[in-house]
C-alpha cells in the first residue's frame, strides 16, 4: 500500500526507514514482528533519498528503490510507504521526517524502528534527544547477538536515549548488501526477495556490475 506522508491516521504507527536497496524478506519479517509485538496499527516504510550513514556508497536511483518498496508491500494492508524523504531530496535526516509526521497527524503515537547497527551509532544522529521525544525508540535484536537490552556505544545516556522497546527476531542471514553481491556474482536471490522485487532487479539489471557492490557487508 502506498501513501503520501501524513495520510495514515492510525493511532499507533511504526516508522521503518532505510535505503531499501533492495527491500527484502528480512525487512518484512522485522516489520511484521514489530507490528505484532507492539500492537501497531500500521508500519510506515520510509525509503531515504540519501542516507547520511551511506553517502560513500552509490545507491540505486530513488525512483527505482521506491518502485521496489511499493512492490514489496503490495498485498500487505498493515504496511504503507511514504515518499516524505524522497520528495524532500538532499540528505535524509530522521528528525525531519518525524517532525513532518508529527505535524501532519499529531494524535498518532509514533514508534521508530531501529536495527542493531543503527542503535549502536544513535548518539551521532542529528537531534537524537528530540527524536526520542517525538517517537518511542524500538530496538530490533537478533537472537544470539548483543542488542539494545545491553546498550552499546552512544546509547543509554541523556544525549542519546536508549530504546524503550526491544523486539527479538529469529536469526536472519538476509541483507541488502548480500543480495547485491549475489546478483553481481550471478547467483540466485529468489529466496531473499518477493517475486515482484526480483522482477524489478532483473528487468532493470540492478547490481549486476561488481563495481556497484561494496566489499563490506551492511545490514540494510
Amino acid at each position: 500500500m502506498e501513501t503520501a506522508a501524513g495520510v495514515a491516521s492510525s493511532s499507533r504507527v511504526g516508522v521503518f526507514g532505510g535505503t531499501f536497496d533492495p527491500p527484502h524478506l528480512g525487512h518484512a519479517r522485522a516489520a511484521s514482528e514489530a507490528l505484532r509485538v507492539l500492537a501497531l496499527d500500521r508500519v510506515l516504510w520510509v525509503p531515504s533519498h540519501l542516507s547520511p550513514h551511506k553517502r560513500d556508497r552509490r545507491s540505486s536511483p530513488p525512483g527505482v528503490r521506491w518502485e521496489m518498496v511499493c512492490a514489496a508491500l503490495r498485498g500487505e494492508p498493515s504496511f504503507e510507504a511514504t515518499r516524505a524523504e524522497m520528495d524532500r531530496r538532499g540528505v535524509s535526516y530522521t528528525i525531519d521526517t518525524l517532525r513532518q509526521l508529527r505535524a501532519s497527524q499529531p494524535q498518532r503515537e509514533l514508534f521508530l524502528i531501529l536495527g542493531p547497527d543503527l542503535i549502536d551509532g544513535f548518539g551521532s544522529w542529528r537531534a537524537p534527544v528530540e527524536i526520542a521525544r517525538i517517537a518511542r525508540l524500538v530496538g530490533l535484536r537478533f537472537e544470539g547477538r548483543e542488542g539494545p537490552a545491553a546498550p552499546g556505544r552512544g546509547v543509554g545516556s541523556a544525549s542519546a536515549p536508549a530504546p524503550s522497546h526491544v523486539v527479538d527476531l529469529a536469526p536472519c542471514d538476509i541483507s541488502s548488501s548480500r543480495i547485491r553481491r549475489r546478483v553481481a556474482r550471478g547467483r540466485t536471490v529468489s529466496h531473499m526477495v518477493v517475486p515482484a522485487v526480483l522482477a524489478i532487479i532483473q528487468s532493470r539489471k540492478l547490481y549486476m556490475r561488481r563495481g556497484d557492490v561494496p566489499p563490506d557487508p551492511e545490514s540494510t
